[in-house]
C-alpha cells in the first residue's frame, strides 16, 4: 500500500481529521479490551512486590539520597557562615 503525502509551500501537510487512523487512541483501546475482558481494571492500582535485588537497589538509592541532601545542607550553612563573616567583618 502506498500512502499519499500532501506537500504545501511550508513542506508536507499533516493528517486531516478525514485521514484513516490505524491506531485507536489510548483511551479507546483500554476501554475496548475491558469490554472483552481483556483488561482488569484494578489492574493499575495493585502493588508491586520487589524482589530481594530491588529492594537492595532502592536501599542504596535512598541512602544515597540522604548523603546528597546532607551535603547540600554542609554547603549552605558553609556559605551562609562565610557571608556573616563578611558582613561583621565590614562593620570593623
Amino acid at each position: 500500500m502506498e500512502q499519499l503525502v500532501r506537500i504545501g509551500p511550508d513542506g508536507p501537510e499533516g493528517p486531516r481529521p478525514s485521514d484513516f487512523d490505524p491506531e485507536p487512541p489510548v483511551e479507546l483501546h483500554s476501554k475496548q479490551l475491558r469490554e472483552q475482558g481483556l483488561l482488569d481494571d484494578d489492574e493499575d492500582a495493585a502493588a508491586v512486590e520487589l524482589d530481594d535485588d530491588m529492594k537492595e537497589m532502592r536501599r542504596l538509592m535512598d541512602k544515597e539520597e540522604e548523603r546528597r541532601a546532607a551535603r547540600k545542607r554542609e554547603k549552605e550553612a558553609k556559605k551562609g557562615s562565610q557571608g556573616s563573616k563578611k558582613g561583621s567583618q565590614g562593620s570593623k
